[in-house]
């Protein structure tokens, strides 16, 4: 039996979105509920983002409680949290090879980022061409221009919060693929000159 995703109503980031779409891609969440209320948080499912507890035995994947560090210092955020519980579950569905190493350039390509927008305040993007600085949006920019024009409608934050997920399903299974892809090809070349 799949879990239901428990997270916070009103504006979405691309933390909660790349969460969920996390536990789609792992087979442990199929569907979603975002609370209006978080003071009765359900114990019946997988609660990400709220509730300021970081238990994964107990489904529980929030990082407002303390400044959570990864070991090389980057910061966690709930995207962060479901991907090192189960993004290894992710990547096998695609090869049995080099999980750890595809887990990690996944880690550093994409989810650091998104956790580092949600939690760190000193996050900066900095872009420039030969014309001088150039303005972009990051990922978690993109996904942020989903919400719906009044937060306060939940049925229409439901909905953008849906097409926010299917973008970043793709952008995820696109990012593993190329890093399995990576990590082959490596393995390939390697065998060609030993």
């Amino acid at each position: 039996m799949k879990l239901t995703y428990y997270t916070h109503g009103g504006l979405f980031h691309c933390d909660e979105v790349t969460g969920f779409a996390i536990c789609k891609l792992a087979g442990i969440c199929d569907s979603f509920v975002r609370l209006t209320d978080i003071s009765n948080i359900p114990t019946d499912g997988l609660v990400a983002d709220i509730g300021r507890i970081d238990d994964s035995e107990n489904y529980r994947f929030d990082h407002h409680q303390d400044f959570l560090l990864r070991d090389n210092g980057y910061p966690y955020a709930s995207a962060g949290l479901l991907w090192e519980e189960f993004g290894r579950t992710i990547i096998r569905k695609y090869t049995n090879q080099n999980i750890d190493v595809i887990w990690e350039r996944v880690d550093k390509k994409l989810i650091q980022g998104i956790d580092a927008h949600d939690s760190d305040a000193k996050y900066f993007i900095n872009t420039t061409c030969s014309a001088g600085e150039v303005e972009i949006l990051s990922l978690p920019n993109v996904i942020s221009q989903f919400n719906s024009k009044d937060v306060s409608n939940a049925e229409a934050q439901d909905f953008c919060f849906g097409l926010a997920v299917d973008l970043i399903t793709n952008v995820l299974e696109s990012v593993v693929n190329k890093a399995v892809k990576y990590f082959e090809d490596i393995v390939k070349f390697d065998s060609v000159f030993t």
